[in-house]
């Protein structure tokens, strides 16, 4: 749940405020309810749920993709996706990545990925192009905040043949 990029994620309180709720009559939950409920999905529904919120899209209609990647330095003991990369903020520790992608015009969030730290922007970046493309996203427009240079990433576009403008 992304609002605003100052609004912390579980603070459901205030996104509650200022959105319709779909709990029964309306109710107002807390933090560590919300908290539990994320915590006992799996990826499978996870993922599901993403193809589904995908498959009801226009694909038809030209989609913006504000493309913005990051990396989190972690203390986390034995994690898959946490590898040492080249992370912006180094600290010497193990890194991991997330992506995220929405539709610039109307501010829905698309999907999300997340890499093992070791994976770089660019690479990232082929595989986002890759989902939004098996997504059945027809056009697409980018936005691309602190990737590296334009002529890698009109090589990445022009190779997978995907039409932007």
């Amino acid at each position: 749940m992304i609002v605003a990029e100052d609004n912390v994620g579980q603070y459901y309180p205030g996104y509650a405020f200022n959105h319709p709720l779909f709990t029964e009559g309306m109710r107002l939950v807390s933090d560590s309810k919300v908290s539990r409920f994320l915590s006992s999905m799996t990826k499978d529904q996870v993922f599901g749920f993403l193809d589904d919120w995908n498959e009801d899209k226009d694909h038809q209609a030209k989609v913006y993709i504000s493309y913005d990647s990051t990396n989190k330095n972690s203390q986390a003991g034995d994690l898959n996706i946490v590898e040492y990369g080249k992370p912006k903020d180094d600290k010497g520790l193990p890194v991991f990545n997330l992506s995220l992608v929405f539709d610039q015009n109307n501010r829905v969030p698309l999907f999300y990925e997340e890499y093992p730290g070791s994976v770089t922007d660019v690479a990232q970046l082929k595989y986002v192009i890759d989902k939004v493309t098996a997504y059945g996203y027809k056009r697409m427009g980018f936005i691309l905040i602190e990737v590296t240079s334009v002529v890698k990433i009109s090589a990445i576009l022009m190779k997978r043949s995907v039409p932007s403008s």
